[in-house]
């Protein structure tokens, strides 16, 4: 059976140990002893192990020791041994931001001409609230300052870029230049509402003339043609047209146009009685029978206009020859 013994201190070298009933005990603190220390430490330390380096770089970017836990995978005890110092170094970086000389006309002539005063001053005429200070590294761009607070009901979060070598600020985005303009700027900080015409949006939104339709363009208007010709115009496109169809076009083409000087009203002659006397007309000169056989056809009285074409002439296109 074994008994548990505790240190109680250290002696020439000895740890000084104690069992429950009062015995004393010594162990050499030698390189044994140091091997099985560490042997142990290791079967309890759980997570990675990372480089104090690692663990300030990641806090002194602006994360929280939980945040940098949660990351890397190590104790939280682990990270808090790191975390004091580099929260010493953010808090100076932003008294070193705020120290920063600037020329300020609207500061009292008792304050300090210092950046920090300047910003509390502008930041104070708009009754802000909850102000507060903030800094962290950026692995590639340097330090940056943060400045929180509320102002008319609007959180506001203004950033400058801070070069602790030269004392310089820059600000980063457009709350910080409003902050960091001369002559102030935070008036325009707080959004101001304007009433707006119910009429002229109701107009703007509504024009009338937004919902007028645009009558389409009328149809080109065709010349009326004959309908023989827009017949012939229609097999011309089809390009399938037969002797036959030709003739037929041109026998109705022929029949219409005699129907219409048959239609229309001849010249009336004057049959008014003329003054004077009046002799009969003289008797025409007869033919000699010799010219005119009997067998041959009657001549065609003259007229005043041509005579129609034969069926040959239409469809041989020249006159038949005579018997």
């Amino acid at each position: 059976m074994m008994n548990d013994v505790t240190v109680t201190g250290v002696e020439d070298g000895f740890l000084v140990l104690e069992s429950r009933t009062g015995e004393r005990f010594r162990l050499p603190i030698d390189e044994v002893l140091h091997s099985h220390v560490r042997r142990v430490r290791s079967r309890t330390d759980h997570g990675p192990r990372v480089s104090p380096k690692e663990i300030q770089s990641q806090l002194r970017a602006g994360l929280s020791a939980g945040d940098v836990a949660e990351l890397t995978g190590a104790s939280l005890e682990t990270i808090e041994r790191f975390e004091g110092p580099v929260l010493a170094e953010l808090e100076h970086t932003v008294s070193s931001a705020l120290s920063v000389p600037v020329l300020a006309e609207e500061l009292p002539e008792d304050a300090d001409a210092t950046f920090g005063s300047a910003v509390r001053h502008r930041i104070d005429s708009l009754d802000a609230v909850d102000e507060h200070w903030a800094s962290w590294k950026d692995p590639e761009e340097g330090w940056r300052i943060k400045l929180t607070f509320t102002a008319g009901g609007v959180d506001h979060d203004a950033r400058w870029a801070f070069d602790a070598k030269r004392h310089a600020l820059t600000p980063i985005n457009d709350q910080a230049a409003l902050l960091s303009r001369p002559g102030g700027g935070p008036s325009t900080m707080i959004p101001r509402l304007r009433a707006v015409s119910t009429e002229a949006a109701e107009t703007e939104s509504f024009a009338p003339e937004a919902f007028v339709e645009e009558e389409p363009p009328a149809p080109p208007v065709q010349p009326r043609l004959p309908k023989a010709a827009r017949a012939a115009m229609n097999r011309g496109d089809d390009g399938h047209e037969s002797p036959h169809d030709q003739t037929a076009d041109l026998l109705e083409a022929l029949r219409r146009r005699r129907g219409e000087r048959e239609a229309a009203p001849q010249p009336e002659q004057d049959t008014a009685p003329a003054e004077g006397p009046t002799e009969p007309p003289a008797p025409l000169p007869s033919a000699p029978a010799a010219d005119t056989p009997s067998s041959s056809r009657p001549r065609t009285p003259k007229k005043g206009r041509a005579a129609l074409p034969s069926w040959d002439e239409i469809v041989f296109g020249a006159k038949p020859d005579e018997d």
